[in-house]
């Protein structure tokens, strides 16, 4: 929805600029766009470094952390002992609430947006949690978890790479 309000102003700002105007504009928005898809691509490499570094840390195979629905399932496994299921119900929200973004039109009914509603919050309240429960099976504390949660690719580098040891769930 943005994107498509940022498209058509920038439309029509478009159509009353003179043809200079319109490359320039065009060009900084070009690049602009460059730059966001490489910070996201370089954003999601480090995510599966760490990922993969992660889960071998723990004694589970590094190339479950490629697979989607399965990574989650063996991350939430690592934090909630057998409770795998947690990271795939995460999964299946997350999934969800994208499904509804993409085929509700707009104006949304109220049903849709009370359940996307309590779909992104439960999502919160499981991600908060889930970090802070990987944050101490490795033996770091509410500093290492608030890292996580605002520069995650970083901290889980220092989780995979650093001397941090995998010490199981910690209840």
């Amino acid at each position: 929805m943005i994107v498509n309000v940022f498209a058509e102003e920038l439309e029509q700002v478009l159509e009353n600029a003179s043809k200079t105007d319109a490359f320039a504009g065009g060009t900084i928005f070009g690049m602009a766009l460059q730059t966001a898809i490489i910070i996201g691509l370089v954003w999601f490499i480090l995510e599966v470094i760490a990922g993969w570094k992660i889960f071998t840390k723990a004694g589970r195979p590094g190339w479950k952390s490629l697979i989607p629905f399965l990574s989650d399932y063996v991350e939430f496994d690592l934090c909630w002992k057998g409770k795998g299921i947690l990271g795939l119900v995460i999964s299946v929200l997350i999934t969800a609430s994208y499904v509804i973004d993409a085929y509700i039109s707009e104006p949304w009914p109220t049903w849709v947006m009370a359940v996307n509603t309590v779909i992104s919050l439960n999502i919160l309240v499981l991600s908060l949690m889930e970090n802070r429960r990987l944050a101490k099976s490795f033996g770091k504390g509410t500093g290492f978890f608030l890292g996580l949660l605002f520069l995650g690719p970083l901290f889980r580098l220092i989780l995979g790479f650093g001397n941090a040891e995998y010490q199981g769930p910690q209840d």
